[in-house]
């Protein structure tokens, strides 16, 4: 596969998406409801691994909601086998066909895919395996440096607001 080029301008969206993402996950990790990079998504919608972090802070929808009570529920409807199902977004023009597949009768892209796209990486690398900046068992320690070596360092101007 050929990577194609990267203009600065692109380069630096990427490393602002990489870092905000970051941020999200240590705040999280400090103030709750709590960062769990094994996890895309818990059931509050929000606590959920860096790649959850990604394309929640870059507003692509979920395919799997939750309503009020913290039930699943997929355009409105109930459903009972979430886990099926949380790994999930709605598929959105410009997203790779055959990385599209149908969940519930809807077109879905796997959320790795799109969080890899986002910052700039292939989406077909292994970022979920051992070493790869979505792997489970990363620390914010391990992400700030895997981010630093494959994103980039964080933008001149980007802090941290905590």
């Amino acid at each position: 596969m050929t990577t194609p080029s990267v203009t600065p301008e692109q380069s630096d969206l990427y490393r602002q998406r990489a870092w905000r993402a970051y941020d999200l996950a240590a705040d999280e990790e400090r103030d709750g409801p709590e960062w769990d990079q094994a996890y895309y998504r818990h059931r509050c919608g929000t606590a959920c691994c860096y790649a959850g972090l990604l394309v929640m802070s870059n507003d692509r929808p979920w395919l799997l909601d939750y309503n009020d009570a913290g039930l699943p529920i997929i355009d409105g409807t109930p459903v009972s086998d979430d886990h099926v199902y949380d790994e999930y977004l709605v598929a959105a023009p410009g997203d790779p066909e055959h990385a599209i597949t149908e969940q519930h009768g809807k077109q879905v892209i796997h959320v790795k895919y799109v969080a890899a796209m986002l910052i700039g990486l292939d989406p077909y690398g292994f970022h979920a395996d051992d070493g790869g900046l979505f792997a489970p068992q990363n620390t914010l320690d391990d992400l700030k440096w895997l981010i630093t070596k494959q994103i980039g360092p964080r933008p001149a101007g980007q802090t941290h607001p905590s």
